[in-house]
């Protein structure tokens, strides 16, 4: 019976039709996956289509078993005489079709198959955590047990130093400092916290320090019950404060059952002076506060350590990232950071090449050189030394996202929010790169929630202002930017991009108003340069655009220094010279999007197809579009929705000759809000300018430029501000 069934599901050409089928349901699924990002249709397209082919495969069945085609057109099986069946006919005409559809498989393989892809993934180095959350932990503040109150960054020094040291524990994942420190001074239930944390164990205790001596108690409890597993009480000098900072990790990891291998805690092998580490606890202390003058104030203790301990290697580390935070934040120039922070990053490497703050601030210095391939190893060479490194991971996020290696970003954010989830900064980055993804509808609610919760943290503002922008949502981002600046009034960053973006959106008046804010905070900032240059751009300067970027360059010739020069040139009708000095940057900076390597900004690789047609190196020109056109497929097959991005695929688009694609995206753009026209007006377009439907879609973009300005410039109280 069997026999004969298989023999008539043979007969009837059963299998052949499903094999066609699959092949065509497959062909039908990457086509799909191609067209819907481009027709901007929601991500739950592609699964319809899915569903609707896993529905439609038995139909293929009942229809290929109960009908078969005859000369006289398709019958039910039991109405044809066997004698006068054909379907061995139909069997070779189906052959032909499967042929026919491999081929065309096979086709669209060698000509979409993107040849960026790594087949290897890339591991990130995230710790290893349980499901049940038992190998994780958080290191509550120690209280300050002291009669002097103000000596809080004391023992909240002595608990980082030692969730610094279980950070280094490659099997337990650490709560970082800015959640584990939210509940100072609160009398919460340890399984609130613990839950609120995501963690299994809490280590709490207290500091009593009297002169040169201190008593250091602790207590490792268990969530689940709220039941102590192990406590002590260690007494010594300050003196010996590192080797009984090694005694309580140690014990802790002990009293957890972790298995180290060879491994353990690394202690500090240099004796440090204790007044040294005072002023290291206090310099770290105010760079956690996080507010007005706290990295200036930081610079001063630091400085008095290193003075004190010139072989000091963590103090070392964390003043080479304090000089990077002010510059990163507008109260140092780029110059001034890179030059300050450089020798003490060296040097602390050389005492001590285990440190990971060293590898992270080494990593974040040359990111901001736009050495990204380098950053991405010294950030990975931080997260090996110390996998819950909070900065290193933040880092090389943004590395990542830099990449166009979106995707991998938002996993790393992902663990950053798990770890910090006090932290704003991280959860509004997650619920940011979620809504560029089209995977969250609800982020002004998340956003609302998040700002109820950190209504005093710049940091929040920081991350939302960024997505407003991304947005062009101009007026939002300037909202929560005039917040930054109440917060963080002696940084440039708010003023700078307010500035920018007046100037931007052609609200010359009040640009140049927050120009001259900028200024009188830091006239070394490169916001001041950002605005400047919005400034110059818009009113058409080119001249003084270039000899503003040259002198820019010349103090510091980082990749983005190198493309703004480029771009001055091409716009200032110098193309020749804007060839020569892209043709250097790109020696430089790396470009090579099909291993990830993409220092050079794919805007000066567009700026540079555009001077080398002009120079008639027609062969540069050709190799760059190519390389563009990997990174630009790797945007779209991870279905990344910024504006910035999609102007950033049209020009590819219009510079490679692929007119209707390059229409349609900036359609898709300025429906969702694009407002600079000063995009559209650059070379890119130049084939485009005599098109109607692109001189149709400028228009609209300078319609959403205009409204915006007017709903900006109805912020009168702020901009006044």
């Amino acid at each position: 019976m069997g026999d004969n069934f298989f023999t008539e599901l043979r007969r009837r050409n059963v299998f052949r039709v499903v094999f066609v089928y699959l092949v065509v349901s497959w062909l039908v699924l990457q086509i799909a996956d191609l067209i819907i990002p481009i027709l901007g249709l929601p991500e739950w397209s592609s699964k319809l289509i899915f569903l609707l082919l896993i529905l439609g495969l038995p139909i293929a069945l009942i229809l290929a078993w109960a009908y078969e085609m005859t000369p006289d057109g398709l019958k039910k099986e039991k109405d044809v005489d066997r004698d006068a069946s054909i379907t061995r006919e139909t069997g070779r005409k189906i052959d032909f079709a499967i042929i026919g559809a491999l081929v065309l498989a096979l086709a669209y393989n060698l000509y979409f198959g993107n040849p960026g892809s790594n087949t290897d993934p890339v591991v990130a180095p995230i710790p290893v955590r349980a499901e049940d959350g038992t190998l994780s932990i958080a290191v509550l503040p120690l209280i300050n047990m002291s009669s002097d109150a103000e000596t809080d960054y004391f023992s909240d020094g002595l608990a980082e130093e030692l969730l610094n040291l279980l950070a280094k524990v490659d099997s337990l994942r650490v709560a970082a400092r800015t959640s584990s420190f939210a509940y100072k001074g609160q009398n919460r239930n340890v399984q609130e916290i613990g839950k609120e944390l995501k963690v299994g164990y809490l280590l709490e205790g207290s500091v009593r320090r009297a002169g040169d001596k201190v008593r250091i108690t602790t207590q490792l409890i268990n969530v689940a019950d709220g039941f102590h597993m192990w406590s002590d009480t260690y007494d010594g000098d300050l003196s010996d404060i590192f080797a009984l900072q090694d005694k309580i990790a140690t014990a802790v990891v002990k009293a957890l059952r972790i298995e180290l291998l060879d491994e353990e805690i690394a202690p500090e092998r240099v004796a440090i002076n204790p007044a040294a580490y005072d002023l290291f606890l206090r310099g770290r202390g105010e760079l956690n506060e996080n507010v007005a003058g706290s990295l200036e104030r930081t610079v001063d203790y630091l400085t008095r350590a290193i003075e004190l301990e010139p072989d000091y290697a963590a103090a070392m580390a964390l003043l080479a990232s304090t000089y990077l935070d002010m510059d990163e934040f507008g109260s140092l120039s780029i110059t001034e950071s890179l030059r300050l922070s450089g020798p003490l990053i060296k040097k602390a490497l050389q005492l001590d090449p285990n440190q990971p703050d060293a590898w992270a601030a080494q990593g974040y210095r040359q990111w901001r050189l736009d050495q990204d391939a380098l950053a991405g190893e010294s950030f990975m060479r931080a997260l090996e030394l110390a996998p819950s490194h909070i900065r290193a991971l933040g880092s090389y996020s943004g590395v990542l996202s830099s990449q166009g290696r979106f995707r991998e970003a938002l996993e790393i954010t992902r663990t950053l929010a798990e770890l910090d989830p006090q932290n704003p900064n991280h959860i509004s980055f997650v619920e940011m790169s979620l809504a560029a993804f089209g995977e969250n509808a609800h982020i002004e609610e998340s956003l609302g929630q998040l700002r109820e919760r950190h209504y005093n943290d710049p940091r929040f503002y920081d991350a939302s202002a960024n997505y407003y922008r991304n947005l062009h949502q101009y007026d939002g981002m300037i909202r929560e930017m005039q917040r930054t600046r109440v917060l963080r009034p002696a940084d440039a960053w708010a003023p700078g991009h307010i500035s920018a973006a007046l100037f931007l959106l052609g609200a010359a008046d009040a640009g140049e108003v927050w120009l001259e804010r900028t200024r009188q905070v830091n006239p070394e900032s490169r916001y001041l340069l950002m605005a400047t240059y919005q400034r110059s751009l818009m009113r058409g300067q080119f001249g003084a655009l270039t000899e503003l970027m040259r002198d820019a360059w010349m103090r510091e010739a980082t990749e983005g220094n190198y493309r703004g020069l480029g771009s001055a040139l091409v716009l200032d009708g110098k193309p020749a010279e804007a060839y020569q000095l892209l043709k250097e940057s790109l020696q430089k900076f790396p470009y090579d999007p099909e291993t990830g390597h993409v220092s050079f900004n794919i805007n000066s690789a567009l700026w540079l197809i555009v001077a080398a047609r002009a120079a008639g190196d027609d062969a540069l020109a050709s190799e760059l579009l190519g390389k563009v056109r990997v990174q630009v497929s790797n945007v779209i097959e991870q279905r990344y929705y910024v504006l910035a991005a999609q102007a950033s695929q049209a020009a590819y688009y219009a510079l490679a000759g692929e007119r209707i694609r390059a229409l349609y995206t900036l359609q898709q753009a300025a429906d969702k809000g694009f407002a600079v026209p000063s995009d559209l007006e650059t070379p890119f377009f130049d084939a485009l300018q005599d098109n109607p439907d692109f001189q149709a879609i400028l228009v609209r973009v300078r319609d959403n430029q205009a409204a915006m300005r007017k709903k900006v410039l109805a912020l009168d109280k702020l901009l006044s501000g």
